[in-house]
């Protein structure tokens, strides 16, 4: 970019910087990792909540009341 809008503030980084990946941040690659884990993990929660065919609140949160256990 001629005006360097979109590039990392050198003083704001700690300083490394991947060179496999075009000279990225470590601050950059840590935030797309994250990210991605992060959104995997959201997609299969609610697919599993979307089998459950449960209520949000009872998948989510579990039942106010939960039935008792038979006692022997």
């Amino acid at each position: 970019m001629p005006y360097q809008w979109w590039d990392y503030q050198p003083k704001q980084m700690i300083g490394l910087r991947i060179g496999a990946w075009a000279g990225l941040p470590i601050e950059a690659v840590s935030v797309w990792i994250a990210v991605t884990y992060a959104t995997v993990t959201v997609f299969e929660v609610v697919k599993l909540w979307h089998a459950s065919e449960k209520p949000a609140k009872a998948a989510f949160l579990g039942f106010k009341n939960s039935p008792r256990r038979h006692e022997k």
